[in-house]
């Protein structure tokens, strides 16, 4: 009975009633197996509707499921009432407390999962491991140093991993003491571990320790993908694509499609004739590999607007254009590159008339880029060239300020992300430097005292000059950034690095 009825369910995905189907025992196991299917079959909703039909019969295991299912729906509401509802035993139970710590971090609620791991008197690797994951998700890793210290057990090397991620988002004084005791100390223990290893050369490469990171991937002797992407991943960040790609043409593996951003990533910075050679091989042998992922489409694209290679980025932003699972939104970014690849020419007339004609043919104008910003309780916004604020006079020799200091530090505004011709009064410098994100940025310097965390929002995605400004602005000024656009948030350290890695 119970097999049949597991197959039933195998075969039609659906929820049945079992109460009256066998034994108290017998329906007990059928719970327990169906809401685990649903739960690997990604049927969350599901998982709880079950869970709440056999309220009667629910052991720990339903329940620890049903957490897990809250979790993943970012159910707030119910994962609280759930805890609420618990008896004092289920409340011992390891994995119950574990699926409670993850689920407070996923819904953000720090508070709330530092009380769930303060009320555990024996507190496993698995219950620091749910803290040190939600920490490094919730972009805390201070909090994850400040619960390592009071560590009382040695970490496994899942905790391992957790360590070295949070050392690589940080990336400072504390971090890397903290990065390199724990390499020194546990190398042995992880030396056959590939993802722990991977970890650590992510790391040592935010840390610009070129040196150790070649080491440890020289030491790792079954190198998977992921290896080879941090490395290159790694080079790439550090300004060393020669390297990337050196590594690429060694690698013996099947790309994947990190490896396809990170390698078009790489040929775009070096732009030159093996760059170009490998690019175009790249396309010509493997387009169909990652023709329906957009990340690496637009990546390729943004290869070609380096390459200046209007032919080639015309026939791919014309596979993008036929893709049905690209958004409007993919499409209008797609559009503006093609018009940067035509603008760096000098071909205004050609970038205008996609800016005016493609961009029409999907429904919608380009939205004016705005950004705002808070400081100070005053809330601001602005758009590109703005000088409507009461501060505008000092918000622009504040930019002055911040554009010598760029200059001074090697910056060179990209003439490839504007898109019309430049006017007799204008230069590159003057365009690209009032974006309403270095409006923003400028705004927050001048305020008394200056936040010790800048954060602005942007409507549209970040262009790519202002993305290189404001990492060499963060190191420059010594503090940190935070850009919310509309792709991701781009945390800028003060090292100099961006949390998305520079695939914006």
């Amino acid at each position: 009975m119970i097999q049949h009825l597991l197959t039933l369910y195998q075969k039609t995905n659906t929820i049945f009633s079992i109460s009256s189907s066998s034994s108290s025992s017998s329906s007990s196991i059928i719970v327990n197996s169906t809401m685990k299917k649903l739960m690997d079959s990604g049927q969350y909703r599901n998982a709880l509707v079950l869970f709440d039909e056999q309220a009667q019969m629910n052991t720990d295991f339903d329940i620890n499921m049903a957490l897990k299912a809250c979790t993943k729906l970012h159910d707030y509401e119910r994962g609280i009432k759930m805890e609420q509802q618990l008896s004092s035993h289920s409340r011992s139970n390891l994995f119950i407390q574990t699926s409670l710590i993850h689920f407070y971090m996923q819904c953000h609620d720090i508070d709330n999962a530092n009380r769930v791991f303060s009320t555990i008197t024996y507190k496993t690797n698995a219950i620091y491991g749910a803290m040190f994951k939600g920490f490094i998700s919730n972009k805390m890793p201070e909090k994850l140093f400040d619960l390592l210290d009071k560590m009382v057990i040695e970490p496994d090397d899942v905790n391992l991993n957790f360590i070295f991620n949070a050392c690589a988002q940080l990336n400072n004084a504390r971090a890397m003491r903290i990065g390199n005791k724990f390499l020194r100390e546990k190398l042995n223990q992880i030396r056959n571990n590939n993802i722990v290893l991977n970890s650590a050369i992510h790391m040592l490469m935010k840390f610009r320790d070129i040196r150790n990171a070649e080491h440890i991937f020289e030491m790792i002797k079954k190198k998977d993908i992921f290896s080879y992407s941090s490395m290159m991943k790694g080079y790439v960040e550090n300004n060393m694509p020669e390297k990337a790609l050196n590594l690429f043409e060694r690698m013996p593996l099947n790309p994947n499609d990190i490896i396809y951003i990170v390698t078009f990533n790489a040929c775009s910075k070096l732009a030159n004739g093996r760059a170009i050679e490998i690019g175009n091989k790249i396309l010509n042998q493997s387009l169909k590999q990652f023709k329906n992922n957009y990340i690496v489409l637009n990546s390729a694209l943004h290869m070609l607007m380096r390459f200046n290679d209007i032919q080639r980025a015309e026939h791919l932003f014309e596979l993008i254009e036929k893709k049905d699972i690209f958004t409007y939104d993919d499409l209008i970014a797609a559009s503006i590159l093609l018009c940067n690849t035509y603008s760096s020419l000098g071909q205004f007339e050609q970038a205008t008339h996609i800016r005016s004609t493609r961009i029409k043919e999907f429904g919608k104008n380009v939205k004016v880029g705005l950004t705002w910003t808070e400081a100070n309780g005053e809330l601001v916004q602005f758009k590109a060239h703005d000088r409507s604020h009461r501060q505008s006079q000092e918000i622009y020799a504040e930019l002055d300020r911040m554009s010598a200091e760029l200059i001074e530090y090697g910056h060179k505004y990209d003439s490839s992300w504007i898109t019309r011709p430049v006017k007799e009064d204008e230069s590159v410098e003057s365009i690209l430097c009032s974006h309403s994100e270095k409006l923003a940025i400028a705004f927050n310097f001048i305020q008394r005292p200056v936040p010790s965390i800048i954060q602005i929002t942007k409507n549209l995605r970040i262009c790519g000059d202002c993305h290189q400004a404001t990492k060499l602005i963060a190191k420059i000024r010594k503090c940190e950034i935070i850009v919310r656009d509309a792709n991701r948030i781009h945390h800028f350290y003060s090292n100099g690095q961006c949390s998305c890695q520079d695939h914006f």
